[in-house]
């Protein structure tokens, strides 16, 4: 589910300008640190997404142990989907 428009507006304020006119850049600008700002979208050439690449760290203080093939939920921006990492 997409934030609506007045929750963007009161979270962030944006620049967006025309270079070269062939490219649209958008720079964000966070009224507080705090928040975190997620980007999706497919490159010209692709029509969907298919393969990821990710990489799982530990922490100092995690005891836990991920096992191969150990069925994983993954959120990547708006995604959430579930996979087996080898």
């Amino acid at each position: 589910m997409c934030p609506s428009v007045d929750l963007v507006r009161k979270n962030f304020f944006y620049k967006k300008s025309n270079i070269r006119e062939k490219k649209l850049v958008i720079i964000v600008f966070f009224k507080e640190p705090a928040h975190h700002l997620f980007v999706t979208g497919l490159l010209p050439h692709e029509q969907y997404s298919s393969v990821l690449n990710i990489v799982l760290n530990h922490t100092n203080d995690s005891e836990i142990t991920v096992k191969s093939k150990e069925r994983l939920i993954f959120h990547v921006g708006f995604c959430r989907f579930s996979s087996s990492p080898i």
